[in-house]
């Protein structure tokens, strides 16, 4: 087992959200710190981005710069379909809200810092799709608190590896699933 303090970062339901380690936090606030003072070079004009290609997207809410893979390209090729490699949340932007990412800082080889999970054993009441009230009890019991993450498995998919894991709330020594 692999014991981590984390935090998580994006939901989508109990079988697949997104951490962070505590341990990376220091990186990360580097990483933001280091990609938010600099100048940022734009895009070609007729360059269509690649899928697969990491950029610097301009997240809508905050108006930051996050490391962001490109995931799609819409047909007109003005907007793109993101995912926050950091954060784990998607969203879709504009050409224009894209950067370059510096090559003097060798973005590409800094892992992401947001881990793929789900909860272990833990499976819809009904079917394969979670019902709306149990992601929200999910997302208030995990939203804003640190956690104690235990790696149970490891579950291979298209291109990616996600953590099947339990999470604790370091007070309690039974997991957060008992609390569903």
């Amino acid at each position: 087992f692999m014991e981590e303090d984390v935090e998580v970062t994006h939901i989508h339901n109990p079988s697949f959200f997104y951490v962070q380690r505590k341990i990376d936090c220091d990186k990360l606030k580097k990483l933001f710190r280091m990609i938010n003072t600099k100048p940022k070079k734009k895009l070609p004009q007729n360059l269509i981005p690649s899928v697969g290609m990491v950029y610097l997207g301009q997240f809508t809410h905050d108006s930051n710069w996050y490391r962001a893979l490109v995931t799609s390209v819409k047909p007109d090729a003005c907007e793109v379909l993101v995912h926050y490699i950091d954060y784990g949340n998607n969203e879709l932007l504009k050409i224009s809200q894209l950067r370059e990412c510096p090559t003097e800082y060798h973005l590409e080889n800094v892992p992401a810092f947001a881990l793929p999970c789900g909860l272990w054993e833990i499976k819809p009441s009904r079917g394969e799709i979670w019902d709306t009230e149990a992601v929200k009890v999910f997302a208030e019991l995990i939203t804003n608190v640190t956690l104690q993450l235990f790696i149970m498995e490891y579950e291979k998919g298209n291109n990616s590896i996600k953590c099947n894991v339990e999470l604790r709330r370091p007070w309690k020594t039974s997991g957060i699933t008992n609390d569903l």
